[in-house]
């Protein structure tokens, strides 16, 4: 990414180089924590096709049902799982 806003700068841009990223959609995002930011994260993801898996100490499996992410038993599953992972804690 970071080639890529050099060369824009410099008045070049290379798609063939830099269209070769896998992109988001498809890979699961993992939260750590469904607080306020948590719960704001969870259509971001859906805006991306991104899957969320989740632990928090509050999260019941009724409570993630409502909000369509899969709950886990643990932040390490949630690692476990996940390509990206985001935390939210306190």
């Amino acid at each position: 990414m970071a080639d890529n806003v050099i060369s824009l700068r410099a008045g070049v841009w290379n798609k063939e180089q830099f269209s070769k990223a896998r992109g988001l959609f498809g890979r699961t995002l993992g939260l750590i924590g469904v607080g306020q930011i948590g719960l704001e994260m969870i259509p971001r993801a859906r805006g991306f096709g991104l899957p969320v898996v989740a632990w928090s100490r509050s999260l019941t499996p009724q409570r993630a049902a409502e909000l369509g992410i899969k709950p886990r038993s643990s932040p390490e599953e949630v690692a476990r799982e996940a390509d990206i992972v985001s935390v939210h804690w306190r």
